[in-house]
C-alpha cells in the first residue's frame, strides 16, 4: 500500500481546521477586538 503524499495529509489538517467551529468562533472574537467599541 504506498504512503499517502504529504500534500494530501496537510490539506486534510487544513479543512478539518477550517471547519472547526471552535477556530471560527475565535478568528470571530479576534475580529471583534479590533472592533470599535
Amino acid at each position: 500500500m504506498p504512503e499517502k503524499e504529504p500534500g494530501i495529509s496537510n490539506k486534510e489538517m487544513l479543512l478539518k481546521k477550517e471547519l472547526s467551529i471552535e477556530d471560527i468562533i475565535g478568528d470571530y472574537n479576534h475580529f471583534l477586538l479590533f472592533l470599535p467599541q
